[in-house]
């Protein structure tokens, strides 16, 4: 009995280490695009959802996946191979335009739902107010006048240099505990 030995590389191994490489390498293109594309210089505070890491993780495994059918011999598969990449591009460009951000003229959000960005500017914002958790700043409620938007603080900022920074911007803000 002589066995034969494939010159192809395995499906299976090629799949698996293009799905381990993409979960970390996901996080970090994610983080990189958005810090030197689309965070200006000067920013008070910036966010990107969760959702669109998992947006991004989930469009690196359809390439994967892609790619993998792609290396099959039938045509059928591989055009699902080429659909499935087109989806994943898609699903991560979404993902590299989903943030929010809040920088001397306003906040900037852009949903994952939506490829635009929407701009709230100061001068449309009545009032802000500073949920406070035992004496320390949790989240941001911007009022405006059909809307509120509320950011939660990722990180502590004491209250002073919230005030601060709200009276710099010339914003009228309030505080309540939660």
């Amino acid at each position: 009995m002589e066995i034969k030995f494939s010159n192809r590389p395995k499906i299976f191994t090629l799949g698996l280490i293009f799905a381990l490489g993409w979960l970390p390498l996901g996080f970090l293109v994610l983080m990189f695009y958005q810090k030197i594309n689309i965070f200006p210089d000067t920013v008070y505070f910036q966010d990107t959802p969760s959702k669109a890491y998992m947006v991004n993780i989930v469009g690196g495994l359809l390439i994967t996946a892609g790619v993998l059918l792609f290396l099959l011999e039938k045509f059928w598969i591989k055009a699902i191979g080429g659909l499935a990449i087109l989806i994943a591009f898609v699903l991560i460009f979404g993902a590299l335009h989903t943030y929010t951000y809040i920088d001397s003229t306003g906040i900037h959000t852009a949903p994952l739902e939506g490829f635009k960005e929407e701009v709230t500017l100061w001068n449309d914002i009545n009032q802000v107010v500073i949920v406070l958790d035992n004496g320390k700043p949790e989240q941001l409620e911007f009022e405006s006048e059909n809307d509120t938007f509320i950011y939660t603080l990722k990180e502590y900022m004491p209250r002073m240099k919230l005030r601060e920074w709200l009276d710099g911007i010339g914003v009228k803000y309030s505080e309540r505990n939660m």
